[in-house]
């Protein structure tokens, strides 16, 4: 819902505020069961207890994964039907002080019901320096929820690493579970945040009407805080990993691996806020119309842009982290 009006202020002024409702949902629904079932050689479902004597192999003797390889059917588990809403309303104000110089100015308030409330604002300026120059520059801060897709996708899939003795590759299951999952808990995966963003940017548009030529340049600066990536592959503890601890920590690997196992996964990966980014970057567009007459023309645009992003400071995730 949007409302705005102009105001015979100074050189003019544009007042416009708003509101808005969204609802999301994400749902999940489970594969054919042969689809990611885990079956003997004798072709029963196979359980944690199976004897290894019954389990399916590959020529090299390696417990192949259950259900369809490369990407293993939605499971029972996967299932999931989730929503969440938010309101926002913002307000947005363009003042003309001068003929030449105009400021404008905007804010945003913003409620997520499973991440709660976020205020953003942006400040930005144009100065026409001549008729046919004009400089611009901007201030803003921003913000985004993880997705719920992020948050709550799960599903396995085969892929291949490198076995450090042999050099050669070798399948394995790798389960993306939940950030909201046990598995996520005994790893030391944080519940999910939104990102946060603080950006500036200058540039300046120039006409050469003569050649009926224009010239946009424009150069930024942003910085994401809590970046949400997807880790790498935590492998399943083992039973030496496992003996070799006592008290909770041995407890916490036996449920970590019993999760493993519940999805016949030897390895695991989550979305987390791992990193934070910085982005510089150049954008440049060269725009040229040619008339040939009787209201036929040609127009032709030349876009270029550069930009540069590199993480800031250590990644934060749990140490135990296998690439």
């Amino acid at each position: 819902l949007d409302f705005s009006r102009n105001f015979d202020v100074l050189e003019g002024l544009n007042l416009a505020f708003g509101a808005e409702y969204r609802y999301e949902n994400f749902k999940i629904n489970k594969g054919e069961e042969a689809s990611y079932t885990l079956y003997d050689i004798n072709g029963n479902p196979a359980t944690s207890s199976l004897d290894p004597k019954l389990a399916v192999t590959d020529f090299f003797g390696n417990r192949r994964g259950g259900g369809t390889q490369g990407f293993t059917g939605f499971q029972a588990d996967d299932q999931i039907n989730k929503s969440r809403n938010s309101f926002a309303a913002y307000l947005d104000t363009e003042v003309n002080i001068f003929k030449n110089w105009i400021v404008s100015g905007a804010v945003r308030y913003e409620n997520y019901s499973d991440f709660g409330n976020t205020f953003n604002g942006k400040l930005a300026t144009l100065v026409k320096v001549t008729p046919n120059f004009n400089w611009r520059a901007s201030a803003q801060t921003g913000f985004r929820a993880p997705s719920l897709q992020q948050k709550y996708f799960s599903s396995t899939s085969t892929q291949f690493f490198t076995n450090t003795s042999t050099g050669l590759l070798e399948p394995k299951q790798v389960t993306f579970f939940t950030n909201e999952s046990e598995a996520a808990d005994l790893v030391g995966i944080p519940r999910l945040k939104p990102e946060k963003s603080k950006s500036i940017s200058t540039g300046f548009t120039f006409k050469i009407p003569s050649a009926n030529l224009s010239i946009a340049v424009d150069g930024y600066f942003t910085r994401i805080d809590d970046r949400v990536i997807l880790t790498g592959a935590y492998s399943r503890p083992t039973d030496s990993q496992v003996d070799a601890t006592s008290g909770d920590t041995k407890q916490a690997l036996k449920a970590l691996q019993l999760a493993f196992d519940s999805k016949h996964a030897d390895r695991a990966s989550f979305f987390s806020n791992g990193i934070n980014t910085e982005t510089k970057g150049v954008d440049v567009v060269i725009t040229h119309k040619y008339n040939f007459g009787d209201g036929v023309s040609i127009k032709s645009d030349l876009a270029g842009s550069y930009n540069h992003t590199q993480r800031v400071g250590k990644l934060t995730l749990p140490e135990t982290l296998i690439n």
